[in-house]
């Protein structure tokens, strides 16, 4: 992820949760914003979300990772630390086309 995409997603996932926090959800405005810069990878997290198929979870030392059961029903561990899902859709759009900025996996991780 370059630069300046970087400190702009940064930016706009404190506005997130700013907004989430003060009001409970998100406006109409904050979620075009989030879609003009992660597009359709945030329309299948968001999905994850409203289908609660996001759980946190710590260990016993503290470590933070999510538990994200994908679109296909099986049911992935994506470290919080690190910008890596082992999906097919992280595996084929990232790692092999260089395209998705961030799969949905690491998207809903912000909700």
């Amino acid at each position: 992820m370059s630069s300046v995409l970087e400190q702009v997603s940064s930016e706009l996932f404190k506005e997130v949760k700013h907004e989430y926090l003060l009001n409970g959800h998100l406006s109409d405005s904050i979620l075009s914003a989030l879609n003009c810069v992660f597009g359709q990878p945030l329309l299948s997290a968001l999905d994850l979300v409203d289908k609660r198929a996001v759980a946190r979870l710590y260990s016993q030392s503290g470590r933070e990772v999510f538990q994200v059961c994908g679109s296909s029903g099986r049911t992935y561990v994506c470290p919080d630390s690190l910008q890596f899902c082992p999906c097919m859709s992280f595996s084929f759009g990232v790692i092999k086309r260089g395209e998705l900025l961030l799969v949905r996996e690491n998207i809903v991780s912000i909700c």
